[in-house]
């Protein structure tokens, strides 16, 4: 026996599965309740999995998947009517209620500048008429066997890809950890109000192995793949397309400078975060990659919320690291670069590090980090005019992006495949059509310079008031603050008490009894 901790909740969970199962459950608990009141003899699935594929035609012979029609519910056999509902479940004038839980967006009677009340999403206990219930489950139903076929596909191309990767490319998994904050074991009050915030940028890297480097050699008919987690640290905590980018070029370098590997294609997989991997812009840079990388990129979007996976893990692991040795005072942790310089040191070989043939599970063989300085040469490249592009139409149905060798210029696809035959370049010999839609030709066009000067203006005032109104919703009415003191040589801050309630906005400038002007 031991107690629970912190570390076994379930985080990071989809909202569709999760909401769709409790929603079923319901469901089916008021059907047997009804049945056996009434003593009616109705289908009552035991599992959601039971449900769906009830309204859904069979798999065809010798396949795995339902034909992409009837998950799409495009089909004339098949679909949410194949629900058969019993009268007490559909009846509108039944004066009996049901009580069951769904998500929804709550206030949090916290409001913005603009009079908008800032709310949140919840689990809320309902108590409406069966009906009402059961139309609710029936709207899941319509996009969850999509929804959960996409999931499986995507991480069943990665890992098709992973097992039989060719000799000269490779496969790198994106995604950006919480930031981490520099907090100290005995920790000053002004430190405690001022912490160092660090952004980690983590890739989870296979490719073939490098006897320079992995002591093995890999080949056609022994084939070696290498795993190793990459880790870019920085102090700027902005996580935008442009802070990717620069992780992409430290990678780029590591391949080529450090393994003296000659790619020919870097296989990407990402969720599909707007502001990092999934922008008009990002995907207008990835256009650019040949120029910027010297070879051709794919880059595949997880299904949505199933986008966590080993490198969740492994920022995790890292910054466990960092923690404990912080406790322990056996290292002091002020910044991005003392977190990167006891990592590098401590932290750069696993326990047992393994390769793998493509027979066996692929072993971490060593951790990578890189530190980006705030400012200087190294530092993240931002406001770059000449990569900024216009809409994208479609975007957030994308699951595949593939570049070509002119700038601008992408083929994209609603969902990724890699069997074999499209791992080898034979796309036309493809087993997974049925599943697939053709390639479309996309021509990226660049945005103007006025364009692009006033987008970031409205995004420099939309940042602001975005601080601002997070700022305000800490510091509530009649809370005490701590000020920082400016050029005040006996106080480091002052304690103030908030009189306002809420985000006040002044009409015109403003000078208080202590000489502070506010615009």
């Amino acid at each position: 026996m031991r107690p629970a901790r912190e570390k076994d909740r379930r985080s990071c969970l989809c909202r569709k599965h999760v909401e769709t199962q409790i929603v079923f459950k319901d469901c089916m608990k008021f059907r047997k309740a009804v049945c056996r009141r009434n003593g009616l003899d109705a289908v009552v699935p035991s599992t959601l999995t039971e449900e769906v594929n009830l309204t859904l035609c069979l798999k065809p012979e010798g396949q795995s998947h339902h034909s992409l029609k009837c998950l799409t519910r495009e089909c004339s056999e098949c679909g949410v009517s194949k629900f058969e509902l019993l009268p007490e479940e559909v009846s509108e004038g039944s004066m009996e209620e049901v009580t069951w839980k769904r998500y929804e967006y709550v206030g949090t009677g916290k409001f913005l500048s603009n009079g908008q009340e800032k709310k949140k999403i919840a689990l809320v206990t309902k108590m409406t008429s069966p009906r009402e219930l059961f139309q609710y489950f029936e709207d899941l139903l319509k996009h969850y066997p999509y929804h959960s076929f996409m999931a499986k596909w995507q991480r069943k191309q990665m890992e098709n890809l992973i097992e039989h990767l060719p000799s000269n490319e490779v496969v790198c998994v994106h995604d950006y950890s919480e930031g981490y904050s520099c907090r100290q074991q005995d920790e000053l009050q002004s430190e405690y109000f001022d912490v160092a915030k660090v952004s980690l940028h983590i890739t989870i890297l296979y490719r073939h192995a490098v006897e320079s480097v992995d002591g093995k050699v890999s080949t056609e008919n022994d084939p070696q793949i290498v795993k190793e987690h990459l880790f870019v640290i920085s102090d700027d905590d902005v996580q935008d397309y442009d802070a990717v980018h620069k992780a992409q070029e430290l990678i780029t370098g590591y391949l080529k400078n450090q393994l003296h590997m000659r790619i020919s294609k870097l296989h990407e997989f990402t969720d599909g975060c707007v502001a990092q991997y999934k922008s008009r812009h990002y995907i207008g840079d990835l256009s650019c990659c040949l120029a910027d990388h010297g070879f051709l990129v794919q880059r595949n979007f997880l299904e949505t919320s199933h986008a966590k996976g080993e490198q969740g893990a492994a920022g995790a692991n890292v910054k466990q690291k960092v923690s404990n040795a912080v406790l322990r005072k056996t290292a002091v942790i002020r910044n991005a670069k003392d977190k990167k310089e006891f990592l590098e040191e401590n932290f750069s070989t696993p326990a047992t590090p393994t390769f793998a043939s493509r027979s066996k599970a692929v072993g971490l063989a060593r951790r990578i980090f890189f530190y980006v300085p705030p400012e200087g040469d190294n530092a993240v490249v931002r406001r770059r005019p000449d990569r900024a592009f216009k809409e994208l139409k479609g975007i957030r149905k994308l699951h595949c992006v593939k570049t070509t060798p002119e700038q601008g210029r992408i083929f994209t696809r609603r969902r990724s495949c890699y069997c074999l035959d499209c791992i080898g370049g034979e796309e036309e010999n493809c087993t997974n059509k049925e599943w697939l839609d053709d390639w479309q030709d996309v021509k990226l066009e660049r945005e103007s310079a006025a364009a692009r000067t006033r987008q970031v203006v409205e995004e420099t005032e939309a940042n602001l008031l975005d601080t601002a109104v997070r700022i305000a919703d800490l510091a509530a009415k009649d809370s005490v603050v701590a000020i920082a003191a400016a050029n005040d040589p006996d106080y480091d801050y002052y304690l103030m008490k908030v009189a306002s309630d809420g985000l006040v906005e002044l009409d015109e400038p403003t000078t208080d009894d202590y000489g502070c002007t506010f615009p």
